[in-house]
């Protein structure tokens, strides 16, 4: 009887796949899931459990969303977290991760901006504006403060 779970990670061909909230060690029926077409943490994979307690990966369901660096699939959010200061914000990097994230088909996309506590908040204003602008929910936070 095939279940399905989502794959944790993998390290050559044993695959660690949660399974009904449990984790289970699995490995790949033939070749046809590795090289290019490799299996990816985040990957939805059909399993057929064994009575050793391991499982068999069968097939995978296709992708919703698939992320370059690192190599993971399927994510239904991502926080991008940037510096307000110390070091300072760079607003080309963090365009680039909005955009690659935006590419890679995320549909929660996030920014979060730490360290809120080292700028005044008419700096901060600026800073998340342009952001907010597009659309992009914005987070000032300060771990050092325990806010936001």
């Amino acid at each position: 009887m095939h279940q399905y779970g989502r794959i944790l990670k993998v390290y050559n061909s044993v695959v660690h796949v949660s399974v009904d909230g449990a984790e289970m060690l699995c490995k790949l029926r033939g070749k046809s899931m590795r090289g290019r077409d490799a299996l990816l943490p985040g990957d939805v994979v059909r399993v057929v459990c064994g009575t050793d307690g391991e499982g068999v990966i069968e097939g995978a369901e296709p992708r919703t969303s698939l992320l370059a660096r690192p190599r993971v699939a399927n994510l239904t959010q991502i926080v991008i977290t940037v510096a307000a200061a110390s070091p300072d914000p760079h607003p080309l990097v963090v365009s680039r991760f909005l955009v690659l994230a935006e590419h890679s088909g995320i549909r929660s996309i996030v920014l979060c901006i730490n360290k809120i506590d080292l700028i005044d908040g008419e700096t901060a204003a600026q800073l998340c504006a342009p952001y907010e602008a597009a659309g992009y929910p914005v987070l000032p936070v300060s771990a050092a403060e325990g806010t936001g």
